[in-house]
């Protein structure tokens, strides 16, 4: 698993970026790289309202705060990750 960045358009489009973080003492030093991934287009090209990350239990993944503070628990990374992208006209489910 890597870091992305999911971001959704008026116009239907869903762009998946991968985010490299440097680590530790190199984060005030290091730039952070991120490219594209993935160009998901939806058929009706309708506004894209959310995007959600379901873990192998299909559960939505909590934010890295909340698990950090105990506030949820940490996601089932057993199985494959999903994403649910709604826009004002339909559901599309990805498989990660």
């Amino acid at each position: 698993m890597t870091s992305t960045l999911w971001a959704g358009t008026n116009n239907g489009t869903v762009y998946v970026f991968t985010i490299t973080v440097p680590n530790g003492q190199k984060r005030l030093e290091d730039d952070v790289p991120c490219q594209l991934a993935k160009e998901i287009q939806l058929k009706h090209r309708a506004p894209v309202i959310s995007i959600a990350v379901l873990d192998g239990t299909n559960m939505a993944l909590p934010g890295p705060l909340a698990v950090e503070k105990g506030v949820s628990k940490q996601p089932d990374n057993s199985g494959p990750h999903r994403v649910v992208i709604s826009s004002e006209e339909q559901f599309k489910v990805c498989n990660s």
